[in-house]
């Protein structure tokens, strides 16, 4: 059994809770782990379709079977997704969330932060990791996957519908999959994933990591000490270390308004504000 749809990203633009309201449909499957990443081939394509097939195997009588991978809308970064997806679902209808571009760069930096990815200042991370524009090119990554999926396919919907206009959009994203959008899940007041909360690693977690035996140490912890051994070792995220300079958020919106007239043309009149620019 396949997936008949698809949430491709955008990543940090909402769609861990997108994941989460299409789930508490009575006609919609998703698998637990959220982002499968089947069909990208640094990650989990090497397992093969069986392995795919089997993560839909208790889909039962489900109409829509999907699942959410953000990184697959990282071309160039990552390429080919969206030529095996349509090699392998070419009948699957795709969900693309799109974010304002400085709300994404920022939860995407303190996403890297995070994960201990990015050490740079995120004026200088932003500028010289091409990935971080790259991702927010949502133009350029919806003309990816059109080179492989018919226009009719591909909904693209705003963070901030999303956010603000909740059991509408949602009941869009519903009847694009093809389910009954009247059986929308009651309760979707829950907005998952918020990455503006989020602790970095102090310089001496990485010596830690490295004494012999920590991983048997770190598993055998009771939770009351696992929780003060993570504050001890990780530091909240000061909030001016992650606000871009006004030189910088100049020449992220110069990088990419070329890229939103194009995403105006694809949305027509769902379009967000901000598309025009600042």
């Amino acid at each position: 059994m396949r997936p008949t749809f698809l949430i491709i990203g955008a990543m940090k633009a909402g769609t861990t809770s997108l994941y989460g309201y299409l789930r508490g449909h009575p006609d919609v499957f998703m698998p637990d782990t959220k982002e499968l990443n089947f069909f990208i081939a640094e990650k989990r394509w090497p397992k093969g379709i069986d392995w795919y097939e089997s993560m839909f195997d208790d889909a039962g009588d489900a109409i829509a079977r999907g699942e959410a991978s953000p990184s697959y809308t990282m071309y160039p970064a990552l390429a080919g997704v969206a030529g095996r997806a349509g090699q392998i679902v070419p009948e699957a209808r795709l969900v693309y969330v799109v974010r304002h571009p400085i709300e994404r760069l920022r939860s995407n930096y303190i996403h890297a932060l995070s994960a201990r990815v990015e050490r740079r200042p995120i004026d200088q991370a932003l500028l010289e990791d091409v990935r971080f524009v790259d991702t927010t090119r949502y133009a350029m990554q919806a003309e990816e996957w059109l080179e492989h999926f018919p226009r009719e396919q591909l909904l693209i919907i705003a963070n901030d519908d999303l956010r603000h206009r909740r059991a509408a959009t949602v009941q869009r994203v519903l009847s694009f999959i093809g389910v009954d959008p009247s059986l929308a899940p009651a309760d979707l007041s829950d907005e998952q994933n918020r990455g503006e909360t989020k602790r970095q690693p102090r310089r001496t977690l990485a010596a830690i990591q490295r004494v012999p035996g920590y991983d048997a140490v770190r598993r055998r912890m009771p939770d009351r000490i696992k929780g003060t051994y993570s504050r001890a070792v990780t530091r909240t995220i000061a909030a001016d270390a992650t606000v871009m300079s006004a030189d910088t958020e100049a020449r992220v919106w110069e990088l990419l308004l070329p890229d939103f007239a194009r995403l105006a043309e694809l949305m027509g009149p769902d379009a967000p504000a901000w598309v025009t620019g600042p």
